[in-house]
């Protein structure tokens, strides 16, 4: 198998590695983050904005695992999307605690606060949007604390060297 590194210019030969699926990845990430894995999964779309994110899902479609390009990779193939991708990378893991959902919200108000006066109506909309969402986090993350004693969510993702349409 040859895996590319979008972006580098060149194919690297890897041994051949029996990918693990999303779902099967998800059950243990919390267990083996930092390790290398290969992962393949059907690729939902790349984000709009950067091009540097692909997003997988496996049978259980209501599970997503984000993948970042690391910087071998560059910006994902638009070909990806709506197909399967195999990916070699390192699973991370990013921590949602109170101190990030303040940040979110402090961001979220200074947009809204420099808004125009015409998009003022529009920016509070939003702004109230998502002091519901960061209402939802703090209530998962109450609950996380009760059972597990984590003060925080997990959310995993791989950080890619490598991938694969196949």
């Amino acid at each position: 198998m040859y895996m590319a590194g979008c972006g580098s210019g060149s194919n690297t030969k890897t041994a051949e590695a029996v990918p693990m699926t999303v779902d099967s990845l998800l059950a243990v990430a919390g267990d083996r983050i930092g390790d290398s894995v290969v992962v393949e999964g059907f690729c939902k779309t790349i984000c709009k904005k950067c091009g540097r994110k692909l997003f997988l899902t496996g049978d259980d479609s209501t599970k997503t695992l984000r993948i970042e390009s690391g910087e071998s990779i560059g910006m994902f193939d638009a070909g990806a999307v709506h197909a399967i991708v195999r990916v070699e990378g390192r699973i991370m893991e990013q921590r949602i605690d109170e101190d990030y959902l303040q940040q979110w919200a402090d961001q979220a108000a200074e947009r809204c606060e420099s808004a125009a006066a015409a998009e003022q109506e529009t920016a509070q909309a939003d702004f109230g949007r998502l002091q519901t969402r960061l209402d939802k986090y703090r209530a998962r993350i109450a609950e996380r604390n009760k059972k597990e004693g984590k003060n925080y969510l997990s959310v995993y993702y791989i950080e890619a060297d490598r991938y694969e349409i196949q």
